[in-house]
């Protein structure tokens, strides 16, 4: 990809000064970005040793290695590039013991902390767990604004608050917030470890800005020093996180934090076609307007139709008729919304087309993380996270919360493992009415363990899989057959430690990746699309009451649809449907057509009237 004057212009201020730019969707940040590094190694401004590139998803961070490879920068000559919570696992591995916290710390994803929350109110009030979300919310916007529990008033927030940072401490696990604080805690405390980590990033490159709380512009201020070298890059008007404390407002005071902090904008829309980006522009009344570099291109078009049983039918028809003409590909085509059922007509329609969709259920991604958590049991007993998540699973029939309960509280009450705790409860009297339940759950998980050394883990995995019951989920049947072609000097540690990303240090990734590669049309959530593009772009639910919502921020709601807007590279359609049935119209709703459609101006956009 040729450069601009404007991106030429940016590439060559690197390094003189603290530099924000201001880069609407599809103007090419990912290949200034790129180039920046590449700028500042081939003209011997700095080594590789002290660039850090920082991206919002690890399928971001992958993406730019890509492309830094095929500008001729070898990988073994590529800089650290990754997300803020992977630099800050990287930072508590090499230098945590000087806060005790131990090098073999574990990460605990969102379910495992849900687990651990749960345990949390259990221990505290049983009778609130209904309001477990609202504790889980309010958990992680104390830790985006930096709090810990003694900064929180007194009360039962308070005190679940602190009894979950306890058995986080007893799993030896951090939550995906806590490695950023715990990072700024222990950049705070040393001053020679901060020089240290601040000469590893005299050059700091962060992307999307505009999404980071205040924890983690905490940490990159901490990393950046005296910011001579610093380099951020983002828009508010895509900022669409303050559910987890992202804060646009961060990325407007930049000039004003930083001495000497210049600003300068990308303007030039490579992605969308000129009435898509100037229709959304005016949509979200961005000052100044991108230039698109299509012209002439065709209308958004509004599909208006009677109910969602048409919709369904009139998309997956334009969408199989466009297949069968050679006009798309199913992986040139999304789907997007804003959660729920809303896609499922279409993606039932799509399939009995024999069209391949990629949309991995709540379920499916359930029974994977199952899987992957028995295998981890299987490598390490004592890995007590992974084995309250089996605790959870099928392959513990017959041990609930109560059992569950009484085994934590043997364990911290005598100080031995989880694991521990569980093979002395086989006997103990106090655990008598679940006696058959452990043994069974023990002896199921000894066996495995029994036959990982003799098995090759192909067949391993297949044992596993069966044992839970799902030899047959798709994504499973999948993982089975990668561990088929792996090095023969692998263990099963290393197959997990890839499955798991953990070599790519995906662990420490609590975002959503955007886009899926096979050739599929893809489902996806608006809040996902970080990075996404596609030749044609459907947004489901453009009804009023349900986007927006009424009891979410009208404004930030607004970003999120300009967001998703901007994906398209062709078309676009916004769908509107006057009923709807399902759990996300509550029941059976009549809507009117959503304000945001009148918001885009008439020249714009063009309606699609199914039912005329």
């Amino acid at each position: 990809m040729f450069l601009t004057d404007e991106q030429r212009d940016i590439i060559e201020s690197i390094g003189k000064q603290p530099l924000f730019v201001l880069a609407g969707p599809g103007t090419g940040k990912t290949n200034v970005l790129s180039r920046g590094i590449l700028h500042l190694l081939s003209n011997n401004l700095a080594t590789k040793e002290e660039i850090v590139g920082i991206t919002f998803t690890t399928k971001a961070a992958q993406q730019m290695k890509n492309r830094l490879c095929k500008l001729g920068l070898e990988l073994r000559n590529q800089p650290l590039i990754c997300t803020l919570h992977s630099l800050s696992m990287r930072i508590l591995k090499e230098k945590g013991s000087e806060i005790g916290i131990s090098e073999d710390f574990m990460i605990a994803d969102g379910y495992e902390s849900y687990l651990i929350l749960s345990d949390a109110i259990s221990d505290i009030s049983p009778k609130v767990i209904g309001k477990i979300k609202d504790f889980s919310n309010r958990i992680l916007l104390s830790k985006a604004e930096k709090k810990e529990p003694n900064d929180i008033p007194d009360g039962l927030f308070k005190k679940v608050f602190i009894r979950y940072q306890e058995i986080l401490q007893f799993h030896c696990a951090l939550d995906f917030q806590d490695l950023v604080i715990q990072a700024c805690r222990l950049l705070s405390k040393s001053e020679e470890t901060e020089n240290f980590y601040q000469a590893k990033s005299k050059y700091l490159l962060v992307d999307e800005f505009q999404d980071i709380n205040k924890a983690e512009y905490s940490l990159i201020k901490h990393l950046a020093g005296t910011a001579k070298g610093l380099f951020v890059v983002g828009d508010d008007k895509q900022s669409i996180y303050s559910w987890r404390g992202g804060n646009p407002q961060i990325i407007l005071c930049f000039t004003n934090d930083f001495s000497k902090a210049i600003q300068k904008p990308m303007t030039i829309c490579f992605r969308c076609p000129d009435k898509i980006i100037q229709g959304a522009d005016e949509f979200i009344k961005r000052e100044p307007k991108l230039k698109p570099r299509e012209r002439n291109s065709e209308p958004i078009w509004i599909l208006d139709c009677k109910s969602d049983v048409q919709e369904a039918r009139y998309i997956s028809k334009w969408i199989e008729d466009s297949i069968k003409n050679n006009q798309y590909s199913p992986k040139d085509i999304a789907i997007l919304y804003r959660g729920g059922d809303i896609a499922d007509k279409i993606a039932e329609n799509l399939s009995e087309a024999n069209i391949p969709i990629t949309r991995p259920s709540p379920e499916e991604k359930k029974h994977v993380r199952e899987f992957i958590t028995c295998l981890r049991l299987v490598t390490d007993r004592q890995d007590s996270l992974a084995l309250r998540v089996c605790l959870a699973s099928k392959l513990a029939k017959g041990i609930g919360e109560a059992a569950v309960k009484k085994l934590r509280d043997f364990a911290e009450t005598t100080n031995c493992s989880f694991w521990d705790a569980l093979i002395t409860a086989k006997s103990n009297n106090s655990f008598r009415r679940w006696h058959k339940s452990i043994q069974n759950f023990n002896r199921i998980v000894e066996d495995l363990s029994a036959t990982a050394s003799k098995l090759k883990i192909n067949k391993l995995l297949y044992k596993v899989a069966k044992s839970l019951g799902y030899e047959k989920e798709p994504r499973i049947v999948e993982l089975i057959k990668r561990a088929e072609s792996i090095p023969d000097n692998w263990s099963l540690y290393d197959f997990i430690q890839d499955i798991r990303g953990l070599k790519g240090e995906q662990a420490a990734d609590p975002r959503e990746s955007g886009e899926e590669e096979i050739d599929a049309v893809l489902f996806i959530t608006m809040h996902s699309v970080k990075g996404l593009q596609r030749k044609v772009i459907f947004v489901l639910g453009m009804e009023k009451g349900s986007f927006p919502q009424s009891n979410r921020d009208d404004e930030e709601q607004r970003r999120l649809c300009y967001v998703a807007m901007t994906r398209a590279k062709e078309k676009l359609f916004l769908c509107y449907s006057k009923k709807r049935e399902g759990k996300m119209a509550q029941g059976y709703r009549f809507y009117d057509m959503s304000p945001f459609i009148y918001d885009i101006p008439d020249c714009y956009r063009e309606f699609i009237r199914t039912g005329e």
